[in-house]
Parts: structure tokens; C-alpha cells; sequence
């Protein structure tokens, strides 16, 4: 029977030691792809933003697990706006509702602050009218007070809503895109005469880190162009981007009704001074929000295969979610080159 060679406890425990420090010596193996930097403004219940939060106020989760927070930096860096004006029939058709989309926008760039470059895009059914940022915030101005009454805006024929289309060029405006860019809608949620599908115009405000902000003009929930009108396909894009929207809507009417009871209701609404007082003040609460916004650096804990959720909170001191605040920042992932 041979001999059983017995090795030294001692060197036998310094070849554990040798491969455990060649082990940990080995580059860890980051998840490709995985350090992004994303854009959240927080606002509190009268949608003022808040200020003053670092990385340790915010917790991020993705597929079930935790996302590290590796900085919140609290910026104002200016924005550049594209104004998106819907001048389709639904907008038009009605002088009072026209002239209070067009006060929208002309109130924006008053509220928008100096250092934000603005540009202008009308549409209906094509693009109409469009102002780029070389032409300046004068340019903007004498476009908008160019615009005609009613229907002729738009060209005959012309005249219905291409909403996801204007979008698509208000990205192509802001080429090359930019993170804290913004395309602000003034419209009524209509959609009728896009040769872009909904998913595409997401995909493409996701993959330009562009935010849509919108102010709807809508339409009371009877009367000629009920049905036709689905803000909350707007809402859902707007949500999506970490964007914002508000919406004037005249009250429901009272059924039986005639065509000239609703016109005469609806008309009298957008002249109301609870019209005119609303512009300037949702304008500016939603500037506020568009320029004021917490760029953060976040590190994933695993590939984005394809367009996945994620969550994004801000949690008190005991780790609880806040309900006194909303976060307001892309909810949705995309692959990159590196995925």
C-alpha cells in the first residue's frame, strides 16, 4: 500500500488565501449599459417643485430590484420648448376656444424664462407653420400673432388632427436632442390624420430623453366632437416622458341638448374669467416645473433587454413613500447601443 503525502495545513491555507485574493483581484462585471442619467422634477399637492432633496431622498427599483442613486443634483440648466399649436378643425371651428389656445401659447413665452430658447410648430392635419430656434423668441412672437381666425389657419382639406406627426417634428426640431428638452402641446387631445402610430412617437420621445408638457383645450363630454377626442392617449405620452399637463374643460351640459345650446354654453366658458385666470397661472406652474428638475445619475442592476417600467420614489427618513409629493420623470426604459 503506498504512502498517503500529507500537505501542510499551513501551505494548504495559502493556497486558499492566493486564489481568494486572485479571485478578488478579477474587474468586477458591470451590467452593460448600466449608469444612466435621467431628469425628475418633484412637486408637491399645488404642484410647486421642491427643492432641497440629495440622492439619499430618492429610491429607485427596476424588475424587482434596488436601483443605486448615485448623485441628485438640484439644476435649472434652460431649456430649449417647442410650442406645438393645434389648428385643427376641432380647435378652430369655435373663435372663443381658438383665441384661448392661441393666448396659451402667446402667455408661454411671456412665463418661460429668458434663458429658454422657443420654438413654434402649427398643425392640423400637415405642419402649418414652423419657427426655428435660430428665429428666436421675436420670430415665435410674430408667427403667433400672424394666425388667422377660425378655420382658415388651416388650408381646406387640410383640417383635421395629426397629433402624433407634429410631435414627431417637434423631436426633428430639436435636432440633435437633448435630455432637458421640452415639447409643450397646446391641443385638445385630438388625433385623426398621423402617419405615426402612438408606439413609434413614444419610442421616439424616450430614445431623445425629450419630456411633452401639454395644456389641453378640451371639449366638454357631449357635443359635436364627442368621442373623437381622447386626451388621455395625451396624458399617457405626457406621463410616460416625466412630463406634465393641465386641462381646461368646460363642465358637462345638461342632455337633452341642441347644437346652438352647446355653442353658446361653450362659448361663454372660454371667455369666463375662470379661463383667463387659469392661463397664467397653469403657464407658469408648468415653466416652473419644466426649469426646475433634479438631474440624477442612477446605476442599473440589470440589462434593458427591451423598453421595460421602472420606478422612481421620494421616501421620508424611515424609508417610507412620500404621498405629499409626486415625482415627475421618464418612466420608461430603452435599450442602448451598449444593452
Amino acid at each position: 500500500m503506498g504512502r498517503t503525502t500529507m500537505v501542510p495545513l499551513h501551505r494548504l491555507l495559502s493556497g486558499i488565501l492566493l486564489v481568494l485574493w486572485a479571485v478578488s483581484a478579477l474587474p468586477a462585471q458591470e451590467v452593460p449599459c448600466s449608469t444612466r442619467t435621467v431628469l425628475a422634477t418633484v412637486i408637491d399637492r399645488e404642484g410647486n417643485p421642491v427643492r432641497g432633496l440629495t440622492a439619499a431622498d430618492f429610491r429607485g427599483e427596476f424588475r424587482g430590484h434596488a436601483v443605486q442613486i448615485v448623485s441628485a443634483t438640484f439644476d435649472t440648466h434652460p431649456r430649449r420648448i417647442v410650442i406645438l399649436l393645434d389648428a385643427s378643425r376641432s380647435m378652430t371651428e369655435e373663435k372663443q376656444k381658438w383665441n384661448a389656445a392661441k393666448v396659451i401659447a402667446q402667455d408661454l413665452l411671456r412665463a418661460a424664462p429668458p434663458g429658454m430658447s422657443v420654438g413654434l410648430i402649427v398643425f392640423a392635419g400637415n405642419v402649418v407653420n414652423s419657427v426655428g430656434f435660430a428665429q428666436g423668441r421675436f420670430g415665435v412672437a410674430q408667427a403667433l400673432s400672424a394666425l388667422g381666425q377660425g378655420v382658415e389657419v388651416a388650408p381646406k382639406g387640410q383640417r383635421r388632427t395629426a397629433l402624433y406627426d407634429a410631435i414627431s417634428a417637434g423631436i426633428d426640431l430639436l435636432h440633435p436632442p437633448h435630455s432637458h428638452d421640452v415639447i409643450y402641446a397646446v391641443t385638445d387631445g385630438g388625433e385623426n390624420a398621423s402617419k405615426v402610430k402612438l408606439a413609434r412617437v413614444k419610442e421616439r420621445l424616450l430614445s431623445a430623453q425629450v419630456h411633452l408638457f401639454a395644456f389641453a383645450v378640451a371639449y366638454p363630454l357631449v357635443g359635436p366632437f364627442a368621442g373623437q377626442l381622447d386626451p388621455e392617449e395625451l396624458h399617457e405620452l405626457v406621463n410616460v416622458t416625466g412630463g406634465n399637463m393641465f386641462t381646461l374643460r368646460p363642465r358637462p351640459l345638461d342632455l337633452p341638448f341642441t347644437e346652438a345650446y352647446w355653442r353658446s354654453d361653450t362659448e361663454a366658458y372660454w371667455r369666463s374669467d375662470e379661463v383667463r385666470n387659469a392661463i397664467p397661472i397653469k403657464n407658469r406652474q408648468l415653466c416652473l416645473q419644466m426649469g426646475e428638475y433634479y438631474r440624477m445619475e442612477i446605476r442599473l442592476p440589470l440589462v434593458v433587454d427591451k423598453p421595460r417600467n421602472w420606478k422612481l420614489d421620494v421616501v421620508d427618513t424611515s424609508g417610507r413613500v412620500r404621498r405629499d409629493v409626486e415625482v415627475l420623470y421618464p418612466r420608461r426604459l430603452m435599450p442602448c447601443s451598449g444593452d
